[in-house]
């Protein structure tokens, strides 16, 4: 269900069966772009990380959508992170029929991740895809002091951070 990392700059998701909601609303594909929006194959430490999602749906609604991108870790599914227009305020209306979502300063090591993606509003659940996609980051040197990164092991979410 989920095509090999290689080909991952855009992922189509109008044949995925293993899809939840009452598909009101369903999501068609999701874009892997950098900061310069660029497709790309997969994101490096620290740089900008862009993935923008189509979505499809049976008539044009005024209600406010709410979309959710949720980062696991592909080893052990570990939840790191949820994005979505609930938490930071913005509106999204069903005219667009695209959602762009970008992470100025990607904090995560170097490893394989796994999206979800949910999309909800007034009538309920619309499309929730578990593990819509995987994606890769690449070792970058995220401090830019030293050229070291901690093994995932130690952690796979990088801080900004100082010490005196």
């Amino acid at each position: 269900y989920i095509k090999s990392k290689s080909s991952l700059e855009i992922i189509d998701l109008k044949d995925r069966n293993d899809r939840k909601g009452n598909g009101k609303i369903r999501l068609s594909k999701i874009h892997f772009k950098n900061g310069q929006g660029e497709t790309a194959p997969y994101f490096a430490c620290g740089e900008e990380a862009q993935f923008w999602l189509e979505y499809e749906m049976d008539e044009k609604t005024k209600e406010d959508l709410i979309f959710y991108l949720s980062i696991d870790s592909a080893i052990d599914r570990t939840r790191i992170a949820t994005i979505s227009n609930k938490y930071s305020g913005q509106k999204i209306y069903s005219d667009k029929n695209i959602i762009k979502i970008s992470i100025n300063r990607l904090p995560l090591n170097a490893g394989d991740y796994y999206i979800t993606l949910f999309v909800e509003g007034a009538g309920g659940v619309y499309d929730w895809i578990q593990k819509a996609a995987i994606f890769s980051v690449k070792y970058a040197d995220y401090y830019g002091k030293n050229g070291q990164l901690p093994p995932q092991s130690l952690g796979i979410v990088l801080l900004d951070y100082k010490i005196s």
